[in-house]
């Protein structure tokens, strides 16, 4: 996928193999990049341009594939805005986990404070709450 991303830091590392390659610290977090012409393109760029890249996800990890120009000089990549939480097929347990914080916090409401003051954006709210719970926790294992 193509996105624009800040380039942050960098530092040269190598595979056990003996292959070099740069790790850069961006705006959407650590990626590494195995491409020369690439690397020496955004090494130039550290810490000071937004810039256009091709980049991989294989599990958790993010590779930068190409660098496609400065996002000044090339019409601007599509910033994708986060979607739901990669759950790798664990959907059900998460919307679970989501629902059972959720029924607690509307458990500690009483009846009569629910009907009189809680609206829908309230109730959206509460359903916040607890997703960005169950984000925070599975980011902390």
């Amino acid at each position: 996928m193509k996105k624009c991303i800040e380039i942050l830091e960098f530092e040269d590392k190598e595979t056990q193999a003996g292959k070099k390659y740069v790790r850069f610290r961006t705006s959407e977090g650590w990626m590494s990049c195995f491409d020369s012409k690439s690397n020496e393109e955004l090494k130039k760029r550290s810490g000071e341009k937004a810039v256009n890249c091709e980049i991989t996800e294989s599990g958790e990890f993010k590779n930068i594939k190409k660098f496609l120009g400065d996002a000044s000089e090339t019409p601007q990549v599509e910033i994708e805005t986060p979607g739901p939480v990669k759950t790798n097929g664990k959907k059900e347990m998460y919307v679970s986990y989501v629902k059972d914080i959720f029924c607690q916090l509307v458990g500690r409401i009483s009846q009569k404070e629910f009907d009189d003051k809680i609206e829908n954006e309230g109730i959206e709210n509460l359903m916040n709450i607890a997703i960005r719970v169950i984000k925070k926790a599975e980011k902390s294992f």
